[in-house]
């Protein structure tokens, strides 16, 4: 038997996404310094985002 989506079912969906994505707010405003995103560069480190350079070709 197929589970009917209904309104009871679409709005208990809707709070626990709600309920997860506060929980995530909450989580990374307490522990962001601690673990900070692999996505977010150190800001003091710039060279370690810059590619190396290729030495010149002298042919």
């Amino acid at each position: 038997m197929r589970c009917q989506l209904t309104t009871q079912s679409q709005n208990c969906y809707r709070e626990q996404i709600q309920k997860e994505m506060l929980t995530r707010l909450a989580w990374k405003s307490r522990y962001a310094k601690l673990y900070p995103s692999c996505d977010n560069p150190p800001k003091n480190s710039t060279d370690s985002t810059q590619l190396p350079q290729l030495p010149a070709d002298t042919q």
